[in-house]
């Protein structure tokens, strides 16, 4: 309960030191920035904190702002003080209202605000308190990086799971977290949790801004309606609602005789047409892990009708947050959500163009992204050069409209993304991308059933939206620069789709092989020479295949072709922000049948956190055998393997942060890698196959053959040569428990030698620790 409150009141206090900041930067919000300054606050003080003690030890010098609290603390000063000084100073802008001022008119914007943070916070806090266990999935990896982060005394932060080196990934939101764990004092296992209950709680409440503020800049030409309650659709749409995999679950466990078996097989979701062997409640009874099938509801088949057999992962964020995982998309969800309301204000705020204050901040935000889930940074740039179009439009300052000039504002963008590459250098000299390039999707079309399914809800909105504008602004829309300039954007990605398949093709020629294999052709007994004969065969029967199927691709080319006629009208707004506002049209409303619709669909998105919440957690009534609530991710080990607990828990506290701790090495996914993961400490390898993702084509160079090493030194009755492994690797504890134990990992004899010959440094029932620069001294291998 107490590291909860610490964690909320950390959070709050950066977002309030952070507000002035927003206030004067972020004119062209109707919230002044006040929903963001939270996500603002932390990624502001996190850069900080980063960058001044990457230099402070690039420098050699006292190690002050090395990773430490007090680090920590003095980088949440400076925040404070730089959101003082901007409170104290005058901007200089006449149309600059007092913050003071504004907090009184805005207090039910604030009120709502705040109590959504605070129950989103608490409330999914609770939720993990019923489901906390950091195992299963990649939950050890996000574990390793937080340990890895909270143990390194500098940046850039040790590889637990690889020792000698740094950590290639991109951390940054795990250093966000490390430092709020640092700062509360709350232990790892408690920590992990609560950032999921964070990210869920600022995702919520960035999307509620981002809803306001838009619903507030068409409320400043048609109604005097507070969006302060109507904004809270945000939060529902994006943080809350599923798509419609649990409704369809629920139908499957509800066993509908409308819905035949022809339905299930048309539907051809994985798993979906099996049937339900539990009841209707609880929802944990129909099938295993049913919630988590409803991120894989797109199923690629190849031509030949089989199932493929890689499968596209489509997670949406209540999935995520439901899973656990705390990885990179999820750390992002916070900053992505700042980043889209910063491209708003630079269309919304009118004349004013960015300051190089302003230019900073946007820098430091986007220039983030990259660290936080490099994938995340191409659209949202994307989407702030959009935005930088729409003001030129609106504002006039472009030229006619009869030309289109996105040369100023991808050079604006260009230039935001140079800055933020720049003011992040650190990282991307030390990153190496897991990355082996980009392989088009050129055999495998998205149904348009099933991109309705994950996407429905969303779509019935869009499409009456657009449908809606059309109505209202026929006269305006310029109909051909939506469709010409829609058509060549289908195009353009038809051709790099052509053009990098063309590439792949030529750096590996062993894609004939598979490219035939999915048209249906067994290819096991063919020559190279045949198969490069039947080859533009497969390719003629690939595109015939892909023409036969365009249901998906001519939606979205609709839908986007009606935007770009809205977006670029044919005749200046009469006023500025009338295209970013809709113009002064009397107040919209949704007509009764499209509203109905709508309405079904949301709740047949709200059927998946109803049902699939209590199927992930549990039973809110614990019995006396079952665990009770923690937020402690590693109870279960106190629970299920006490002797390794209590071991871990020994390093933990004894242990230096450069030692080197030796432990089995295993498969990924599974319990192997414990003792780095749980305490941060690096091991000679955790697990190999992550690593091999991380550093690419340099894995070899890296790992070497540190696996089999690291077997040996257990398995081998020579100490000569086990200690000869463990020099060469400066391992400093030998670890020995269960899985070390484990005779198909190591030999009875090998695990024997360590009790003769070196010093234990603790001991358990089943677990020994043995230090390695104090051996024995009577005993002579």
């Amino acid at each position: 309960m107490a590291d909860t409150l610490f964690w909320y009141l950390i959070t709050t206090a950066l977002g309030l030191a952070t507000f002035p900041l927003a206030f004067r930067l972020l004119p062209g919000l109707a919230d002044r920035g006040y929903t963001a300054s939270r996500a603002l606050g932390l990624l502001l003080t996190g850069y900080l904190f980063w960058l001044t003690g990457y230099l402070f030890w690039l420098s050699s010098s006292l190690g002050l702002l090395n990773n430490t609290v007090g680090g920590i603390l003095l980088c949440g000063l400076v925040m404070v003080g730089i959101g003082l000084w901007v409170y104290f100073s005058k901007s200089g802008d006449d149309d600059d209202e007092h913050l003071l001022s504004w907090v009184k008119e805005h207090g039910q914007l604030i009120a709502v605000s705040e109590l959504l943070f605070l129950l989103a916070f608490v409330g999914w806090a609770l939720v993990r308190a019923y489901n906390p266990d950091i195992s299963g999935t990649e939950k050890p990896m996000d574990l390793a990086f937080l340990n890895g982060i909270r143990t390194s005394p500098t940046f850039p932060p040790q590889d637990p799971w690889l020792s000698g080196y740094a950590i290639s990934y991109y951390y940054f939101g795990y250093m966000l977290m490390a430092m709020l764990a640092d700062l509360s004092g709350a232990i790892s296992g408690v920590s992990f949790n609560l950032a999921i209950a964070l990210l869920f709680a600022l995702t919520l409440l960035g999307s509620y801004g981002l809803v306001y503020n838009l619903a507030a800049a068409f409320k400043t030409k048609n109604s005097a309606d507070n969006p302060a309650f109507g904004a809270l659709l945000g939060p529902l749409f994006v943080g809350v609602m599923g798509n419609l995999a649990g409704f369809l679950e629920l139908l499957r466990a509800v066993n509908l005789p409308i819905l035949g078996a022809g339905f299930w097989r048309w539907l051809d979701i994985i798993d979906l047409n099996e049937p339900v062997t539990g009841t209707l409640w609880p929802p944990s009874t129909w099938r295993f892990w049913w919630w988590w099938r409803a991120s894989r509801v797109i199923h690629d088949r190849t031509i030949a009708g089989e199932s493929f057999w890689i499968q596209p992962i489509d997670e949406f964020p209540m999935f995520s947050f439901l899973l656990g995982d705390m990885h990179p998309h999820v750390l992002a969800l916070p900053f992505v959500l700042l980043a889209l309301g910063l491209a708003f204000n630079l269309a919304a705020q009118g004349q004013r163009r960015l300051t190089s204050t302003q230019l900073g901040m946007y820098a430091v935000c986007y220039g983030g992204l990259a660290f936080l889930n490099t994938w995340d940074l191409p659209t949202a740039l994307f989407i702030l050069i959009g935005a930088a179009v729409i003001r030129q439009i609106a504002t006039g300052e472009g030229p006619p409209l009869q030309r289109i000039d996105l040369v100023r504002p991808a050079l604006n963008g260009a230039a935001i993304l140079a800055l933020g590459i720049v003011l992040y250098l650190p990282w991307y000299i030390s990153f190496s991308s897991q990355a082996g390039g980009i392989l088009p999707n050129a055999l495998f079309p998205t149904r348009l059933h099933q991109f309705g399914v994950m996407f429905g809800p969303f779509l019935v909105i869009i499409v009456w939206f657009l449908l809606d504008e059309a109505r209202r602004h026929y006269q305006s829309m310029n109909w051909a620069a939506g469709a010409s300039i829609g058509g060549m954007v289908l195009l353009t990605l038809v051709a790099m789709m052509a053009a990098l398949s063309f590439l792949a093709l030529r750096i590996d020629p062993s894609l004939k092989s598979f490219v035939l294999s999915v048209t249906g052709t067994a290819t096991e007994t063919l020559t190279d020479a045949a198969i490069a004969e039947q080859f533009p065969q497969a390719i003629n029967t690939v595109i015939k295949y892909r023409l036969l199927h365009p249901l998906t691709s001519l939606f979205l080319t609709g839908a986007l072709m009606l935007a770009l006629a809205r977006l670029l009208p044919r005749r200046r707004p009469e006023a500025a922000d009338d295209l970013i506002t809709g113009g002064n049209a009397s107040p919209r409303h949704i007509d009764p049948a499209t509203g109905f619709v709508l309405l079904l669909l949301i709740l047949a998105g709200l059927v998946y956190p109803v049902f699939a919440i209590p199927a992930k957690t549990g039973p809110m009534i614990r019995t006396a055998g079952e665990p009770a609530p923690t937020l402690d991710g590693l109870d279960f080990v106190r629970r299920l393997q006490p002797d390794d607990y209590d071991a871990i828990r020994w390093l933990a506290e004894h242990a230096s942060p450069e030692d080197v701790v030796l432990e089995a090495v295993g498969g990924q996914y599974s319990y192997y890698g414990r003792v780095s993961a749980f305490t941060g400490l690096q091991t000679v390898m955790g697990w190999p196959g992550h690593e091999r993702q991380w550093r690419g084509d340099r894995y070899p160079d890296y790992a070497g053959t540190r696996e089999e090493d690291v077997q040996e030194i257990y398995n081998t009755t020579s100490i000569i040569r086990a200690m000869e492994l463990l020099e060469k690797y400066g391992v400093t504890y030998v670890y020995v428990g269960q899985l070390e134990r484990d005779p198909h990992y190591a030999s009875p004899a090998g695990i024997i030698k360590f009790s003769r010959y070196l010093a234990p440094a603790y001991q358990n029932g089943t677990v020994t620790i043995y230090r390695v620069d104090q051996p024995i001294v009577e005993e002579q291998p």
